[in-house]
């Protein structure tokens, strides 16, 4: 959420929902978790964070959930610094199995994505 482009009205409406002020309620906002990490992760062992949101938006966001509410992610960013995340991601980080799958099939999804992009839909029809 963005509190600059709601409408005054319903950032009041929020903050008073959560019995906080309105500039609060933007503080809150702009401190929340975020997971930044994630598609420079992605990218560090070979997988397109874009690609993936376009392929498998489920399992991207599935990702960037468990991320957000990581606390590994000092480890993680030092990591990203350093590059040395391929080698030390899967010691800390909450989605290194679904990243692992992930990573076995990438390699044939870049290579056919018309039919990635049908799996990713049949997925997504039969998600509950």
């Amino acid at each position: 959420m963005t509190v600059e482009n709601q409408a005054p009205s319903v950032v009041e409406r929020i903050a008073n929902d959560l019995q906080v002020s309105p500039a609060n309620l933007e503080e809150l906002v702009r401190r929340a978790p975020t997971a930044d990490e994630l598609p420079r992760l992605l990218e560090a062992l070979g997988i397109s964070a874009r690609d993936l949101a376009r392929v498998e938006p489920i399992v991207g966001a599935n990702l960037e959930r468990v991320c957000t509410l990581c606390k590994s992610k000092p480890e993680c960013n030092r990591d990203l610094a350093s590059g040395a995340s391929a080698e030390h991601y899967q010691e800390y980080c909450l989605n290194a199995s679904r990243i692992a799958r992930l990573r076995e099939t990438w390699s044939w999804s870049t290579t056919a994505p018309k039919m990635m992009a049908l799996i990713g839909m049949l997925r997504a029809l039969n998600a509950p």
